[in-house]
């Protein structure tokens, strides 16, 4: 279940964010979120937490042997404490700025740390699929709007220098590539 409550806590309060209009109330529920996050994660490693508790495994698309499978294990637990200990020091490192929406960009930041997680937990290729866009698609709206001077060119390399209107197109193909490959391996195994 820590791995469910790890992706739940950011993405529930970044989607949230985007409703809240003070900045500051943005700029503080997204540190407490992001401290959430931390305190459950060293919760987890430091063994209060049950070994069977790092783990989620539920069936989700079964037409193609696709399980909602998260698991905090090995590299996963190390790659998740840093996502988890970088997450806060953005915030606060960003605390004295002034931003244009700054609901928008604390939500944007805190989907993009949902994403993360999701893709270092992940244990299935759709899901892992998912998570990876999840992180990067708030990361090109970050950088092509709050993203400085030549911040059209940085969201363009975040979406692997392609033009904006096939943002979605490559991401698709990438899609309909993992399913295949799933519907195969299925066949396969039977």
């Amino acid at each position: 279940m820590v791995p469910v409550l790890l992706i739940l806590i950011p993405l529930i309060t970044g989607a949230a964010l985007f409703a809240v209009k003070q900045e500051a109330t943005a700029k503080s529920i997204a540190l407490l979120a992001t401290l959430l996050s931390l305190a459950l994660m060293l919760a987890g490693m430091s063994g209060y937490i049950d070994a069977a508790q790092m783990t989620y495994d539920q069936p989700w698309l079964g037409g193609i042997n696709s399980r909602f499978h998260f698991a905090l294990d090995g590299m996963s637990q190390l790659l998740c404490l840093l996502t988890t200990l970088s997450f806060p020091i953005i915030i606060y490192s960003t605390w004295n700025n002034q931003y244009d929406d700054s609901n928008r960009f604390y939500g944007l930041v805190l989907l993009s740390q949902a994403g993360l997680l999701g893709v270092f937990m992940a244990l299935d290729a759709l899901l892992f699929y998912f998570f990876w866009e999840l992180a990067l698609i708030p990361l090109y709206f970050l950088c092509s709007r709050w993203g400085g001077e030549r911040r059209r060119r940085s969201a363009s390399r975040v979406n692997g220098s392609e033009p904006r209107p096939a943002l979605f197109r490559g991401r698709l193909a990438s899609l309909s590539l993992v399913t295949r490959s799933r519907t195969l391996r299925g066949k396969c195994l039977r």
